[in-house]
């Protein structure tokens, strides 16, 4: 009896901190899709006599902090995710 109980318990504790990790994954992914990103960006073209031309935004710098604060936080939403199905797969295949 003592062993199915302590059985049940360490069962319980997996499902709850595998639901824990799959929530703050939820959390983490709503974030990044919600993080704000330039929509607009002027940018400034140069052209040489004769030559090709060159492009330059300082709006561009704005993007990519954006975009790179995006992907960490995708990148720790699926860590979180890839625990949260680790812990289910002990608990489904744990005798």
């Amino acid at each position: 009896m003592i062993r199915a109980k302590r059985h049940w318990e360490k069962q319980v504790t997996l499902t709850r901190v595998s639901a824990a990790f799959a929530l703050l994954a939820a959390l983490l992914w709503l974030v990044s899709a919600l993080w704000p990103i330039p929509r607009a960006f002027p940018i400034y073209t140069v052209q040489a006599l004769g030559g090709p031309g060159t492009g330059h935004s300082p709006a561009l710098a704005a993007l990519a902090r954006a975009l790179k604060r995006q992907s960490a936080f995708s990148a720790a939403a699926a860590l979180c995710a890839a625990v949260s199905a680790g812990l289910q797969g002990i608990d489904l295949f744990k005798p």
